[in-house]
């Protein structure tokens, strides 16, 4: 068992103890394992699978910086109860297609995200660890997008900042390599709910990349 040491004041952990924090008032930090949702390269759509939808169709449209520069948000000082920690990261993909070679890390940053639980009659904090795509691009052997470090800040145009500091990024896809493109889709979550953005990211041959969030329909 891949072992993980985490540091918090007074606190030192190991993961191969891996067990829920029962206690109302104990001071012992718990550890989870959860998963994130990575596709293999043989699941990945080809132009004539999927089809670049109609321009038209592509509303509200932002532009990422190919260099862009880490937002720095300030950190949740709560004493944690339990921590959820990703035993798959870092998991890496690397497939061609068209032309393309697509490259990416999905791996644990810095950040913690921070819930705070309520328990019949006690109160749990729990430390979600936040993550990074690591993102690199070659179309025709160039390089068209060097190791781009995209986080959820990365959409602070789309999701206000009061509420992405509650999120992480959870869910990443490459689900289409197509003649012009490549189209990836990343999901911005509140731990534990439902509540989420969804992000479709394009990057054309020319190394462009736009995003947009998905609206999303729910079933009544």
């Amino acid at each position: 068992m891949r072992h993980l040491l985490i540091i918090i004041p007074s606190l030192l952990l190991c993961a191969s103890c891996i067990q829920r924090n029962s206690g109302a008032k104990s001071t012992t930090t718990s550890i989870q394992t959860v998963g994130v949702s990575v596709t293999e390269p043989n699941q990945v759509q080809t132009e004539s699978e999927n089809p670049a939808p109609p321009v038209e169709e592509r509303q509200d449209m932002f532009t990422l910086p190919a260099h862009g520069e880490r937002i720095e948000l300030p950190r949740d000082e709560r004493d944690l109860n339990e921590i959820y920690v990703d035993s798959d990261l870092p998991i890496t993909i690397d497939t061609t297609a068209n032309g393309f070679r697509i490259h990416y890390r999905v791996q644990s940053n810095d950040y913690m995200v921070v819930q705070t639980h309520r328990y019949e009659n006690r109160t749990v904090n729990v430390g979600y660890e936040d993550k990074s795509l690591f993102l690199s691009v070659y179309y025709d052997g160039k390089p068209i997008v060097d190791e781009r470090e995209i986080t959820k800040t990365d959409f602070l145009e789309a999701i206000p900042l009061d509420r992405i500091m509650n999120y992480e990024l959870m869910r990443v896809r490459l689900s289409a390599i197509r003649d012009e493109e490549v189209q990836m889709e990343l999901s911005i979550c509140q731990p534990d709910t439902d509540d989420l953005y969804p992000i479709d990211l394009f990057i054309s041959k020319d190394g462009v990349m736009r995003w947009r969030v998905v609206e999303l329909i729910w079933d009544e």
